[in-house]
């Protein structure tokens, strides 16, 4: 019995006429949108002055970072690949994609990132001040791209996965073993990419249970009350945008780990789903309350409080102490 899965030699139907020129079209509006919202995200991270500010806009600017890179290389394959059906320089196109398959798992881990940040400042913020500094942040960081791409890489050569050009199919791999699909599930689709999705979203919903179980959405200061309910919306919505974006990948992936081998008509909306991600969360990092309050107040002299020579938290920034404080009730 041969294990072993080749590659068929058709090209998917229905990609043609105005269809095709549609599909042009709206990926770059897309690249458009997600090098413009990403570029804003790492410009304002970039100009903050204080230390506490730096370190929570370091997160948020390695995430746009990874964004944009997404945006920049994947999106211009798509289009690529839609006016080429074969091409001499294939295996360039797909060399490149394979490596920017690396960038999927860095995104989501750093998504995680976000999550972990904001749910440790709102379950212990002193620890948080005191360990989770900026040079902290950048290891941590560093190390999640380490990490992902020493496992493509590793998984690549190893185990001989390579990628040939398949036109409007995308770049296929060659052949997979029996045990390779195994190794995929349980590696690439698991633990580099399913297992930080799902904490990232319990980190999210964790935010939102502690944030809700206090009563402080209703309170009675509009201000505050607006504060976390922001914080709780941007919460919940960057866990759907995550879920929505990458869920299709991962369970098509599991249900059907071969759709890398064979052509598969499914297979390029999964992956316009993922540079979907990437061009939505700048705006819904923008968005963000950590991010707006930090940027509005760029120095210690601008935040409330300090004209009587003390430094007042910023009033949409919630903390482990806001939570524990009994508000007055009229």
């Amino acid at each position: 019995m041969n294990n072993t899965t080749k590659l068929g030699d058709g090209d998917l139907p229905g990609i043609g006429g105005w269809s095709l020129y549609f599909e042009t079209s709206l990926l770059a509006v897309l690249c458009l949108f997600g090098i413009t919202g990403n570029c804003l995200v790492i410009k304002t991270s970039v100009t903050v002055e204080t230390k506490f500010a730096r370190q929570i806009m370091t997160v948020f600017c390695g995430l746009a970072v990874a964004d944009i890179l997404l945006c920049n290389i994947r999106i211009p394959i798509f289009i690529y690949s839609l006016f080429r059906a074969d091409s001499d320089n294939g295996h360039v196109v797909c060399f490149v994609w394979q490596l920017s398959s690396a960038l999927v798992g860095i995104i989501i881990c750093k998504n995680l990132v976000v999550g972990l940040q904001r749910l440790m400042i709102i379950q212990n913020f002193p620890r948080y001040k005191k360990y989770f500094t900026r040079k902290c942040t950048i290891k941590i960081l560093i190390g999640v791209w380490l990490i992902n791409w020493t496992l493509t890489v590793a998984l690549s050569q190893g185990l001989g996965w390579h990628m040939v050009y398949k036109g409007h199919a995308l770049c296929k791999f060659d052949s997979f073993e029996a045990n390779d699909l195994y190794v995929y599930r349980a590696v690439v689709l698991g633990l580099q990419n399913g297992a930080p999705l799902i904490l990232t979203g319990c980190c999210h919903i964790w935010i939102v249970t502690c944030i809700l179980r206090t009563g402080l959405t209703r309170s009675q200061n509009n201000d505050d009350n607006s504060a976390y309910v922001r914080v709780n919306f941007t919460a919940i919505l960057r866990t759907i945008m995550l879920l929505l974006c990458f869920s299709p990948f991962l369970v098509g992936g599991m249900i059907h780990p071969d759709y890398n081998v064979h052509d598969s008509p499914y297979q390029r909306y999964y992956e316009y789903l993922i540079c979907l991600q990437s061009v939505l969360s700048p705006y819904i990092t923008l968005g963000d309350s950590d991010f707006k309050e930090t940027n509005k107040r760029r120095s210690d002299g601008n935040r409330p409080g300090n004209e009587n020579g003390r430094v007042g938290r910023r009033p949409s920034y919630i903390t482990s102490c806001d939570l524990k404080t009994e508000r007055p009730t009229e």
